[in-house]
């Protein structure tokens, strides 16, 4: 019961705070951060209309790095292109 639940995206982790959200499993050797730049109100909700994609590594010696980086309006673009950057590249790797 003690165990923590994220909600997901494709299979994958999704933590928001504030403007920022991590995607990604920390057990991979990539994630993304998508950072929240502009916003517009939608019947009174904070909705995301531009975001900037940041693929990145998650050993810690790394973890400043950018391997990859866009901008995207909206946030399902953003998480189509960071899934799309995280598969590509635990392929590459030869990760699981």
């Amino acid at each position: 019961m003690g165990e923590n639940k994220f909600i997901t995206f494709r299979g994958r982790n999704l933590v928001r705070t504030g403007n920022l959200i991590f995607y990604g499993n920390m057990s991979d050797r990539y994630y993304t951060l998508l950072s929240i730049s502009d916003q517009k109100k939608v019947k009174e909700l904070p909705v995301a209309t531009k975001i900037d994609v940041q693929l990145m590594y998650t050993d810690p010696q790394r973890s400043k790095e950018v391997i990859k980086f866009t901008t995207k309006n909206g946030l399902y673009q953003a998480l189509d292109i960071a899934s799309a950057w995280i598969d590509i590249a635990i392929a590459d790797a030869g990760d699981q």
